[in-house]
């Protein structure tokens, strides 16, 4: 009966002291009161009292709450760390910090429950507001959506090449299974976390470096050859054909059943979004020192806020036509875009006996237009119709003359005074591919 006493008297004392104390660290119960979940707030339950037998229960913890939620649901990580939870019934709120992704949601410490019978509750602060770059999908200031981790690149000082065919990538390949290349160069003064896609001209089945890829690999980007099927007439003086036709390649959507593409019948696997996405993961697993992953966001899907569409001629409309499909970094056009038939002067290539526009050229676009930047030739017989695809496009500036040096009147419409053809190998054209590929200060001398 003593003990018993002794026992309801502590119990007594206790309840007392948990009424006195505002920090919540005591309770009556037989064990300790739960811990409180981070992040959306779900409660775990203390350990209840058995035989009626009571010991003093300390105050569950809350640990710091998570970064909250971004846009797409998923958990932010990767930046700073998360504000830490409040003191245990004090009311005090955790510090926020800045996740990796787009603007989460506030973080709150969970709850925690009662500690057992006659366990005074205690109550979790809230965690600080989740980083305002959140994980997946979420957007920083400018729309784009910022790496979740960091650039890290470990592999030799050396260019590094890779060969493979679309389906070693992704099995689910049904068509135009052809090889695909990758490319990084370490040796580059800088790093700078930017991925090329070069695209060739009429008739490219197979990936390709291009002669964009050569200039930009030195100056350190990571390029990507995606076996694109560009092996079909997209003169047709069809407006919906063409946006229709390049928008299939890129999704490999069935968007359009005219012409070559009435026998053509694509998957998802087929077209250059999922084949960048798969051919990313597979070298990520092949060769993980080179860091192919930092183009993936956390859910796997290429991040294209980094991605710098290029390409000559057919592969010049489909740089653009890509670019407003995606929100990328940049499209880089040599000798395009076209997909227009505007001029009839002699030496022109108007090919249809009215002027036909692709619809594609007056669609809003994804990526900002003040990415998109294009060299055109005069001598070339389609200059007429680059410069009215760029003038119904919206291109920053009027087209300036590359003799006139950078920054080109901070003209995005550059011309210069060769053909159909992509330069940036040639020496004199040195300084202008620096400035139509944005390339960093630290780069532009390459590497030998």
């Amino acid at each position: 009966m003593q003990k018993g006493a002794d026992r309801v008297t502590k119990c007594g004392l206790c309840m007392f002291l948990g009424a006195w104390l505002t920090t919540g660290q005591l309770g009556c119960g037989s064990g300790k009161g739960g811990v409180g979940s981070s992040g959306t707030g779900g409660s775990k339950v203390g350990a209840t009292t058995t035989g009626g037998s009571f010991a003093p229960g300390s105050g569950g913890t809350t640990p710091p709450g998570t970064g909250g939620a971004p846009d797409s649901g998923s958990t932010g990580a990767g930046g700073i760390p998360p504000g830490s939870g409040g003191a245990p019934n004090s009311g005090s709120v955790g510090g926020g910090g800045n996740g990796a992704g787009g603007r989460g949601a506030s973080a709150s410490g969970g709850t925690i429950a009662t500690a057992g019978s006659g366990g005074m509750v205690a109550t979790a602060g809230s965690g600080g507001d989740a980083g305002t770059n959140g994980g997946n999908g979420g957007t920083d200031d400018t729309g784009d959506t910022p790496p979740w981790r960091p650039l890290n690149i470990t592999a030799a000082k050396m260019r590094l090449s890779h060969t493979f065919r679309a389906k070693d990538a992704d099995p689910a390949v049904s068509f135009n299974d052809n090889t695909e290349v990758a490319a990084v160069d370490p040796r580059s003064a800088k790093m700078v976390g930017k991925l090329v896609l070069p695209f060739g001209g009429l008739g490219s089945t197979a990936g390709t470096l291009g002669n964009e890829g050569p200039f930009v690999l030195p100056r350190g980007f990571h390029v990507l050859g995606i076996a694109a099927y560009e092996n079909y007439t997209i003169l047709q003086c069809d407006a919906d054909f063409f946006s229709d036709a390049r928008r299939q390649v890129f999704d490999g959507v069935q968007h359009t059943t005219k012409y070559d593409f009435a026998t053509i019948k694509m998957v998802p696997s087929d077209g250059v979004a999922k084949r960048t996405e798969m051919a990313l993961k597979y070298l990520a697993q092949m060769y993980p020192t080179e860091d192919w992953g930092y183009f993936l966001n956390q859910d796997g899907t290429v991040r294209w806020s980094d991605v710098i569409f290029t390409g000559i001629s057919h592969g010049a409309s489909n740089a653009p036509r890509f670019a407003m499909l995606v929100r990328a970094s940049r499209s880089v056009a040599f000798a395009g875009p076209r997909d227009n038939s505007s001029g009839a002067a002699q030496g022109t290539d108007a090919y249809c006996p009215t002027l036909v526009t692709a619809t594609w050229l007056s669609e809003k676009p994804l990526t900002p237009i003040d990415r998109f930047y294009t060299l055109s030739g005069s001598a070339d017989a389609q200059h007429p119709q680059h410069l009215f695809a760029m003038e119904k496009l919206g291109y920053v500036g009027q087209p300036v003359e590359m003799s006139v040096g950078p920054p080109y009147n901070n003209s995005h419409r550059i011309t210069g005074p060769g053909g159909h053809e992509s330069p940036c190998n040639e020496t004199n054209y040195k300084v202008l591919c620096n400035y139509l590929f944005g390339v960093d200060p630290a780069n532009v001398d390459g590497v030998p």
